[in-house]
């Protein structure tokens, strides 16, 4: 029967891919920033390269980014990241 099954379900099971991602991610201690950079370009841009947004856009882009994180922090009080470290628009 189904409910006498000793393994749970698993939807990234046949991806291994996904389940180094998701155990990366579920470590404990400080979060690595590196990591969840290759993370976020990868899902960004996938395998290709993105154009350069113009100086104009990444200011404004930069500016929400620090609002996001300004709001992120005041309603779930969760950390995220140091103070001192802005977001910025990667480029590849």
């Amino acid at each position: 029967m189904a409910d006498d099954d000793p393994t749970p379900f698993n939807p990234f099971g046949g991806m291994p891919f996904f389940n180094d991602m998701m155990r990366a991610m579920a470590q404990q201690g400080p979060l690595n920033w590196d990591l969840a950079q290759q993370f976020a370009q990868l899902g960004a841009v996938g395998e290709t390269s993105d154009p350069e947004p113009d100086a104009s856009t990444r200011i404004a882009y930069n500016a929400l980014a620090d609002i996001a994180d300004m709001h992120v922090r005041e309603i779930t009080t969760l950390s995220t990241g140091p103070r001192d470290r802005h977001v910025e628009i990667l480029t590849t």
